[in-house]
Formats: structure tokens, sequence, C-alpha cells
């Protein structure tokens, strides 16, 4: 049932936060990915999943991730933030700027997004 998968889910979501915290990410991405199989609407799960690659090394698995979640979910602000500041970390700027705009057309009242915004736009004018 659909509220069994999402308690299943959110089981493995609190473990992957476990694991997370005590810095064993293998475990956690293993939990993490756990929970958006077992509840594929699970988000937060995907997105700490890519957090998780990125924190082992695996940029490119975390783009992977975040790039995949934004092309199924558009509309998720949290989600093309994440992938807006995964490109900003590795010298991606022009697409973090392209996220962070979709965001904020997106939801144009939203502070974090218009934050970071600044942020990426700061980091073009200082290498001009």
């Amino acid at each position: 049932s659909i509220v069994l998968s999402k308690e299943i889910s959110g089981k493995h979501l609190e473990l992957g936060n476990l694991y997370r915290s005590l810095q064993r990410f293998d475990e956690a991405a293993n939990e993490y990915l756990k929970a958006s199989r077992v509840d594929p609407e699970n988000v937060q799960a995907r997105i700490l999943l890519a957090k998780t690659h990125g924190q082992r090394g695996q940029m490119k698995l975390a783009q992977q991730e975040l790039e995949g979640l934004v092309r199924e979910k558009p509309d998720h602000i949290a989600a093309r933030v994440h992938l807006a500041l995964l490109y900003f970390a590795i010298g991606n700027v022009v697409d973090a700027q392209i996220e962070l705009q979709e965001a904020q057309l997106k939801d144009p009242g939203n502070r974090q997004v218009r934050m970071y915004l600044d942020m990426t736009r700061q980091a073009t004018e200082s290498t001009i």
C-alpha cells in the first residue's frame, strides 16, 4: 500500500540520515537509494542521495541524480537549487545561474533562490 511504502521509505531516510551524521557515506547512500526505490515520490531521499554522492567525491553521480530529478520534477524548487549549488561547486557558474533563474521564475518570492543567484552573479563579476 502507499501508506506502508511511505513509512518504509521514511525509515530508510532516517537510517540514511543517521549514517550520514556518522560520516558513513556508503551506508547512507544505500539507505537513501532504498528510500527512493520504495517511494519514488520521495524527492528528499533523492536530494540526500545526491548530496551524499558529493560528500563521497562522486560529483558526476550527484549531478546525474539531480539532473534526472529536475527532468522528472521541473517545478521542484529545492531540486533545482541543489543542482545549481552542485554546478557552482564544480565551477559551472553559468548552468548554476540558469537553474536558479528557472527556480526564480517558478517562485519569484523565494529569498534563498535570490540569495544564491546574487552569489553566482558576484562570482561572475569578480572573475571578469
